[in-house]
C-alpha cells in the first residue's frame, strides 16, 4: 500500500489488474477525453508504462482500491508529463464509470497531493486536464487547483486543447507562515479599469509576478483564492450591488491597473496581496455611503465581499498582516458639479465608515476631463483630494499620474485611459504604498 483514505487505499499495478484496467480504459464515455476506448494491447502497453515508471520514479499511476470491498475503482497517482518544453509533476486520476459522482476521485486526488508535497518535497504539482472534460476540472478545482496555462497536445491523431491545473506548495505554506495583504480596490470605472491596447500605445497590461498576488472573488468563487488576472473583477457583478456591466450587458471592465500595482508592491516589499473588487463606473461619492439615498447597496456589497474573504482567509489558517484599501472616484461628482466642500464632507463620512474595515486608504487622485472646453472640469475634486489627504488621518494620496495622461495623449476617450496608463499609474501607486510602509515601520 502507498496511500490511504478514509475510504481508498492506493497500490502500485501489477499484471493482475489487466482486467480490472480494461473495465476503466475500455469503456467509450470513461475514455471520451482520449478519442475513445483502448484495444487490449494499448490497455497493456498502459499497464507496463506504469510499472516502469515504479521502477523510474518510485511513483506512477496507482490502483485506488476500495476498502469496503476490495475492489480496483479506479487509478490515481502521480507522473512526469511533458508541457510545453518541460516536464512536469502531474496528478492523473481516472475511475470506472460506475464509481462516478460519490467523491472518490477528489478523495484520491488530495491525498496524491499530499504526497507531491510532503513526500516528494515538490514545489508544484498540477492536473493537465482537456478542456472539455468538466468532470476532471472540477476534481482539480476541489484538490486547490487554479488554471495556469494552456497547451493544444497532438493524441491518437486529434489536436487536443489541454489547460493545466496548478497547486503551488511554496506559496501556500509562505501565505500560511508570513501572511498576506489584504487589499480592497474601490471606486468608479478608472478603478475598474477601460484599458485597451492601440497602434499608438500597444502595451498590455504587465504579467503578473509569479505568487505577488491573488484574487478572492466573492462572487463567482467564494470557496478558492485565484490568480489575480485582468481584467480584474470582470465577472464579479451582482444585481443588487456592484453590478459593472453595460446597459447591453456586453462587459465593462477590459483591463485596470490592479496587476501593475501588486507587481510594484511586492517588488518593493515581498508580499503577497489578496485583491478583492469592488468598484462601479459612473458612481459618485454620495453612491459610496452606508445611507446612500439613492439605495444602490454598494457600500453594503463591498463590506460583504471583504467580511467573505476575511472569514476564507480564517478558515484556511492565512494570517492577514495588513488591511488598506485603494480609492479611484471623483469623475462623476465632477460632472454634477460637486464642490471642493462637498466633495470634502462626503468623503469625511465614507471613510468614517471605511476605516471600520481598513486601516488605511490610498488615494489614486482624479485625472482631466477630455472634452474640450471642459479640461478643468475636475479641478474642484483634485483640490478636495489634496486637503483630504493633508487633513484625514491615514488617508494618503500614493499617484497623480492620472493629471498627466491627457497631456501626453494616453486618455482613450472623455474619461478614461489606454492600457499603458494604467500600468504607469499602478506601478507609481504600487511603489508609493510600499514607501509609506517602509518609512513608517508598519
Amino acid at each position: 500500500m502507498i496511500l490511504e483514505t478514509e475510504r481508498l487505499y492506493l497500490r502500485e499495478m501489477n499484471q493482475g489488474d489487466f482486467h480490472s484496467l480494461c473495465r476503466i480504459l475500455q469503456d467509450n464515455d470513461t475514455m471520451y477525453a482520449y478519442e475513445g476506448a483502448f484495444s487490449d494491447a494499448e490497455v497493456q502497453e498502459w499497464l507496463d508504462r506504469q510499472i516502469s515508471r515504479y521502477q523510474k520514479w518510485d511513483f506512477g499511476l496507482w490502483a485506488v482500491i476500495l476498502k469496503e470491498t476490495n475492489e480496483m475503482i479506479g487509478q490515481c497517482g502521480l507522473t512526469m508529463q511533458p508541457w510545453k518544453d518541460r516536464e512536469v509533476l502531474e496528478i492523473g486520476y481516472l475511475f470506472e464509470r460506475r464509481y462516478w459522482h460519490k467523491g472518490y476521485a477528489t478523495e484520491a486526488a488530495r491525498v496524491c497531493k499530499q504526497y507531491a508535497f510532503e513526500i516528494l518535497k515538490a514545489d508544484e504539482v498540477c492536473s493537465i486536464i482537456r478542456d472539455t472534460n468538466i468532470a476532471s476540472q472540477n476534481v482539480a478545482i476541489r484538490n486547490g487547483m487554479v488554471v495556469k496555462d494552456s497547451w493544444v497536445k497532438h493524441y491518437r491523431g486529434v489536436d487536443m486543447t489541454h489547460d493545466r491545473y496548478v497547486a503551488i506548495r511554496s506559496l501556500s505554506e509562505k501565505m500560511k507562515t508570513q501572511g498576506i495583504d489584504l487589499v480592497l480596490f474601490i471606486g468608479q470605472s478608472n478603478m475598474a479599469g477601460r484599458g485597451i491596447v492601440s497602434a499608438q500605445w500597444p502595451q498590455e497590461a504587465p504579467k503578473l509576478i509569479d505568487g505577488a498576488a491573488w484574487e478572492y472573488r466573492a462572487i463567482t468563487a467564494p470557496d478558492r483564492l485565484m490568480p489575480l488576472e485582468e481584467p480584474f473583477g470582470v465577472d464579479e457583478n451582482t444585481a443588487d450591488g456592484i453590478n459593472d456591466v453595460f446597459a447591453d450587458h456586453e462587459k465593462a471592465k477590459t483591463g485596470s491597473l490592479v496587476t501593475a500595482f501588486c507587481n510594484a508592491y511586492y517588488e518593493e516589499t515581498g508580499r503577497v496581496i489578496v485583491g478583492v473588487s469592488a468598484s462601479k463606473g459612473g458612481s459618485t461619492i454620495t453612491e459610496w455611503l452606508p445611507d446612500d439615498p439613492l439605495r444602490t447597496g454598494y457600500f453594503m456589497d463591498m463590506l460583504h465581499r471583504i467580511q467573505m474573504a476575511e472569514a476564507y482567509l480564517h478558515k484556511e489558517n492565512i494570517p492577514v498582516r495588513r488591511r488598506f484599501a485603494v480609492w479611484s472616484q471623483g469623475e462623476s461628482d465632477g460632472d454634477n458639479g460637486t464642490t471642493k466642500d462637498e466633495y470634502k464632507v462626503l468623503f469625511h463620512s465614507f471613510w468614517e465608515a471605511l476605516s471600520e474595515i481598513v486601516d488605511e486608504l490610498f488615494l489614486i487622485k482624479t485625472g482631466n476631463c477630455n472634452i474640450e472646453g471642459c479640461h478643468d472640469r475636475y479641478i474642484p475634486i483634485q483640490m478636495s483630494q489634496e486637503e483630504i489627504a493633508r487633513e484625514e488621518k491615514n488617508v494618503c494620496i500614493v499617484s497623480r499620474a492620472f493629471g498627466g495622461m491627457l497631456e501626453n495623449g494616453l486618455m482613450k476617450d472623455a474619461f478614461h485611459y489606454y492600457q499603458h496608463g494604467y500600468n504607469i499609474c499602478g506601478k507609481e501607486a504600487g511603489k508609493n504604498v510600499a514607501m509609506y510602509f517602509t518609512d513608517r515601520n508598519i
